[in-house]
């Protein structure tokens, strides 16, 4: 295994869930790494959703260790068994991360012609190749033409054949370059979105944001990096006002985790159970009416012949451990009731497009398997049938008109058809868009806590011997202090800087700490190793280490500097035999010479430059 962790502490207080991370080696064939931050409330299909995706591109994990490895066995438990038990809800202030990768192959099986051939146009340089291909062709049939004194029938099959060759080979090349690219490294985050617009909404922002820009930082010109969220819409729970639900309050905030992905603000609204949405909104229906919707689940034919205690799923809302006759009323949700034109303006009539700098798509499946609807009148809650009355409390809002008894068998589902071509376009365009890939490279960022270091990695312009970063910069002193260069490390504290008159002091007592920091310093020790030294400078600091004198530290080197120059200010000056001979020769002078010994240079300091 070959895996390094991204951040050596959490960088959000209060925020548990980056210390964990870790991505891909440079070794490793990896060619984009994708962080998708799933959101969605309580009861919105958030773990359905992230189950359909990994079924849908036949993921698989890399080696992992720790709380990784525990979060990859709680999800995978319900990728293989759909009637497993759900991960427990993710409490405030933690958010859970899974780790999957894609190979290429298993990519472009699941792609239709034309998001084969717009991957290859983004990553293996397809336009190039056919463009190339029709020059060559219209190349060869100019010159048949001229050998042949005119354009006749063999020159334009000998064009035509070059052409054809020309684009399928082209093809076969842009696929060859895109199976070296490697394999995709998907991350989904899953957000407990009824956290997200409440009181700790800046700390979920400024976790997502810490991620996406120190994986940018991390990215490079093999390997894309991609940040996008992903918002589960449930029209279930979309309720009666056209703002009154969990869903459009994240909408709002869209465009701004969207904006985290730098100069690719893309999202991804996800609409489940849209079967639902079909039996709602019916041409010709009355878009005021309210509709009273009864989600059931159906045992799979197995657990059905076990018989009636046989464990089924939970309906889409419904209270665990809290369901019967027996339970208190308000300890069970009440039953969802939507208003049909809400439903038709946020799934029906959402079409993909931009909301300002955002590029917004919209996936459309059902979370369900063998899903079954149908509508009666509806005429009191006390005819409802048992099980419903046992399993929901009475609707909060006013009495609907129709009841849509909705029963699904929640099995090992993943998107099919229109959804599966929808959801890899989009995650291909994401992770190999021209703008997802990084820099020739960066410095390794190598920092200690976050409220004592600031280390924000710098480009390495330098080369590997002569890498430096904000945090901790090297320098290197020449031959004019009389020794050989040797390596000076600065630091700087990020959240306590120096005020009043002991800035100065303060500074400089920073300066030695950290360049006399090393690993006896706790202990005690004289050890003076500056902290996060390049491999030339390891090199200055032992030949000099090698000498009767050892590398001077940040004060002694600039007392020698004052020394050397107070040494050779007293070495020249004249001596009091030397003084007065110089008197005596200025008194014999003449008053013109006197004067012009006193008169500036011409064009000097202070000169008119006549």
């Amino acid at each position: 295994m070959n895996r390094r962790p991204v951040f050596q502490g959490e960088a959000i207080e209060g925020m548990r869930g980056l210390a964990s991370l870790t991505e891909p080696g440079d070794d490793e064939p990896v060619g984009a790494i994708v962080d998708l931050a799933v959101m969605g409330a309580r009861g919105d299909g958030k773990t359905q959703f992230i189950v359909h995706a990994i079924r849908t591109l036949r993921a698989y994990a890399p080696p992992l260790t720790g709380a990784e490895q525990r979060f990859h066995r709680d999800i995978l438990d319900v990728v293989m068994n759909a009637h497993a038990p759900r991960p427990e809800a993710t409490p405030p202030g933690v958010v859970p991360h899974y780790v999957f990768r894609i190979r290429p192959p298993s990519l472009l099986s699941q792609l239709d012609l034309g998001g084969r051939l717009s991957l290859y146009r983004r990553t293996a340089g397809l336009t190039w190749h056919w463009l190339l291909a029709a020059l060559n062709a219209l190349a060869l049939g100019a010159l048949l033409g001229a050998l042949r004194g005119g354009m006749d029938g063999v020159s334009y099959a000998a064009a035509g054949l070059a052409l054809a060759a020309g684009v399928l080979g082209g093809l076969w090349v842009s696929r060859r370059r895109f199976l070296r690219r490697g394999a995709i490294e998907i991350v989904f985050w899953d957000v407990a979105g009824e956290h997200v617009y409440r009181g700790s909404a800046a700390d979920y922002y400024g976790f997502l944001g810490a991620l996406a820009a120190q994986r940018r930082e991390r990215a490079t010109r093999s390997r894309a990096y991609a940040f996008a969220p992903v918002l589960l819409c449930n029209p279930v729970a979309l309720g009666t006002r056209p703002r009154g639900s969990s869903y459009t309050r994240l909408r709002k905030l869209l465009p701004m985790f969207a904006s985290l992905g730098d100069r690719l603000p893309r999202a991804l609204v996800a609409i489940n159970r849209f079967s639902v949405v079909d039996w709602i909104c019916p041409p010709e229906s009355d878009r005021d009416e309210l509709v009273a919707i009864a989600p059931r689940p159906r045992a799979p034919d197995e657990l059905a012949e076990a018989g009636p205690d046989a464990e089924t799923g939970a309906a889409p809302g419904t209270g665990a451990d809290v369901t019967g006759e027996d339970a208190p009323i308000d300890a069970r949700e009440r039953l969802p009731v939507v208003r049909r034109d809400v439903v038709r303006a946020h799934c029906l009539d959402a079409e993909d497009g931009r909301d300002g700098e955002m590029d917004l798509s919209y996936l459309r499946y059902d979370a369900g398997m063998q899903c079954e609807l149908s509508e009666r009148a509806w005429s009191s809650w006390d005819a409802l049938d048992d099980d419903l009355r046992a399993t929901w409390a009475p609707p909060a809002e006013d009495e609907p008109a129709r009841l849509v008894d909705y029963v699904y068998e929640d099995g090992p589902g993943a998107f099919e058809g229109e959804a599966q071509h929808v959801f890899l376009g989009w995650l291909a365009r994401l992770a190999f868009h021209p703008l997802s890939y990084g820099g020739a490279g960066r410095a390794p960022v190598q920092a200690g806590p976050a409220a004592e270091l600031d280390a924000v990695s710098e480009p390495d312009f330098a080369g590997a011997d002569e890498r430096w970063t904000r945090g901790s910069r090297e320098h290197e002193f020449g031959d004019a202090f009389g020794d050989e260069p040797g390596p000076r490390a600065w630091g700087r504290n990020a959240l306590a800087p120096a005020a009043g008159a002991d800035a100065d002091a303060d500074a400089d007592a920073e300066i030695d700490a950290n360049s006399n920091a090393g690993p006896n310093a706790d202990a005690g020790g004289d050890d003076d190793e500056p902290i996060l030294l390049s491999p030339r400078a390891r090199r200055a600091r032992a030949r000099s280490d090698s000498r009767p004198g050892r590398a001077m530290s940040a004060s002694g080197l600039e007392d020698f500097a004052r020394g050397a120059l107070s040494n050779r200010l007293d070495s020249e000056a004249p001596s009091a035999e030397e003084q007065a001979a110089g008197a005596q020769a200025m008194s014999d002078k003449s008053p013109r010479e006197k004067k012009s010994d006193t008169l500036p240079l011409s064009g000097g300091f202070g000169s008119s430059g006549t």
